[in-house]
């Protein structure tokens, strides 16, 4: 907005010359304008300190800070029309410094990209090996419903082989989340441009899938904090489930 200063009184300005024409300050109208304005300001405050107030956690910040701008925003307008009707900015002009600053902080904008690669690591504490090992057995046998016992027991021989048959019986590396006797303690995702995505021949891929996993040119990315669950006097695990995960960018 034209005119704006920041705490300067516009009579001290080198510019006030340009304005003198057009800069009518001291009116009826502006009063009340600037009366609306605090009103509107008031409540936004108001607003603002419900929506901090029932957040709960580091990881909501982001949202404190949305709530800031749009509260800055209002304030601003009450800045405008007191600068309408005195010329000055004081206390607040520096609020335009906050905007710009929030603003240059926004999201890029969205630019087409040939293909993306997905990178992802969840990290599991074993709680206990050979319950990991009977829970890939059971899901070879579930793959695999005229298995025996023997049969699960000769194809399951390692924790690899465990793991594996409980992701394809599951649907998938995410089923690894359901067995008890693995504690997920942490996992992060990165999502990176691709100018060429994988095809359906792997021999025709790159020797090191991923080579190209770097977190600076990464046009998103995820990091969740897992808490475990409480332990008996014993140190053992009392069936719980892990807490709530706590996201973080």
């Amino acid at each position: 907005m034209r005119g704006r200063r920041i705490g300067h009184d516009r009579a001290m300005s080198d510019e006030s010359d340009e304005f003198d024409d057009e800069f009518t300050p001291w009116t009826a109208e502006g009063a009340e304008q600037l009366r609306a304005a605090a009103r509107a300001a008031s409540d936004a405050i108001l607003a603002h300190a419900e929506r901090v107030a029932a957040l709960s956690g580091d990881a909501q910040t982001p949202k404190v800070f949305e709530s800031a701008l749009s509260l800055a925003e209002v304030i601003a307008e009450f800045t405008d029309a007191q600068y309408a009707y005195t010329g000055t900015t004081v206390p607040l002009g520096a609020i335009y410094s906050f905007i710009d600053a929030m603003s240059e902080n926004e999201e890029p904008e969205a630019v087409d990209v040939p293909g993306i690669s997905v990178y992802q690591r969840r990290d599991y504490e074993v709680l206990d090996e050979e319950s990991v090992m009977q829970a890939g057995r059971d899901a070879f046998r579930e793959a695999w419903p005229d298995a025996t016992d023997e049969d699960a027991a000769a194809d399951v021989t390692t924790l690899g082989g465990a793991l594996y048959q409980i992701a394809h019986a599951g649907g998938g590396w995410s089923a690894l989340d359901r067995v008890q006797s693995l504690g997920v303690t942490g996992a992060t995702v990165i999502v990176v441009p691709t100018e060429v995505t994988l095809g359906s021949d792997p021999d025709s891929w790159p020797e090191d899938p991923f080579e190209d996993a770097d977190i600076d040119e990464a046009i998103y990315g995820q990091s969740d904090v897992f808490v475990a669950p409480p332990r008996d006097d014993d140190g053992d695990d009392d069936g719980g489930a892990a807490g709530p995960a706590i996201e973080s960018r």
